[in-house]
Formats: structure tokens, sequence, C-alpha cells
């Protein structure tokens, strides 16, 4: 069945379970089921929080552009919690956990997105192969082998606490 284009204002207005990302009016499935999926990003937002001056969200609606939703699976600010519901302002760092349905590539486009809305670390994890890696804005990916950081070290895990 073809897709079918939908007004921002119906995705802003509707529940999804699980949510999805909406792009140019479109809405796109995220694979986010499983237990792995799920306890990864418990881990992560946990280990986040437990950091002085970071506040973790999971699966939160992130405005990246105005035709454009991502739902990051982790994301993190900085020194205080944002009083917006959706953030249109951009998080410090946003976290991509891979399911087995997901692929790198559909990661590094979403990454794109959060480069361009401003956000300035990006990491996509994958649970199954047990890697973590930064993104870089051109597309790259570096492989963390024994701590993933940002890129000001502000925010800095251990790769085995984050795979425990």
């Amino acid at each position: 069945m073809p897709a079918v284009r939908i007004p921002v204002e119906d995705y802003l207005k509707t529940s999804y379970r699980p949510d999805v990302d909406y792009v140019d009016g479109y809405t796109e499935q995220r694979h986010c089921a499983g237990k792995t999926h799920g306890k990864m990003l418990l881990r992560l937002a946990i280990l986040l929080n437990n950091m002085p001056a970071v506040f973790a969200y999971l699966e939160t609606r992130t405005q990246v552009a105005p035709d454009r939703f991502r739902v990051p699976d982790v994301c993190a600010f900085l020194d205080r919690e944002p009083d917006e519901e959706r953030f249109t302002t951009p998080p410090y760092l946003c976290i991509e956990v891979l399911s087995p349905e997901d692929r790198i590539p559909r990661a590094l486009k979403v990454a794109k997105d959060y480069f361009r809305m401003g956000v300035p670390n990006v990491w996509i994890v994958d649970p199954a192969d047990r890697i973590a890696y930064v993104c870089g804005p051109d597309n790259t990916l570096h492989p963390a082998e024994f701590m993933i950081a940002t890129s000001d070290g502000r925010i800095a895990l251990p790769t085995e606490a984050i795979f425990a």
C-alpha cells in the first residue's frame, strides 16, 4: 500500500506505538522491538543520568527541521533540563541503538538530520556486535574501543559499562 502524506499537525496529535519518525510529510517506522533493544536504551539513560549535569531522555520527539521529526532512542542535554515537551532545541548528544532489523545506512541518514539540526554529538550503538560508534558530521563512523566520548569529552562512558 502506498504511503499517505499527512500534515505535521496530524502527526503531532497522533500517538503511535511504537512512535514513528516524520519526514517530509510521511511517517517512517523505527525498529525498536525486543528486550535487548529496550534494555540497552535503559542502560544508556541510567549511565547518562548518573553523570553530573546530564539530563537523558528516551524516545522523545525531536523537531530536526520544520517538516521533520526524529525520535532518538536516547538523547541528552547538558546543564539544565529542557522546558519543552517535544524538543526543538538541539540535544547535546543523540544515540541511535540498532535493533536486529536496523542497518547502518538508515542510522547514518538519521544522524545527518541530527547534525543539520545542530546536535554536536551522535553515537550509534550496536548491541548485537557489541560496538559503539562515534558518528561524524561527514557520515564517518569511528568505533570506540574502550571509551566512547563526546567531541569535548564532557560525556564519556566505558564501552564495558554500555555492554555489561
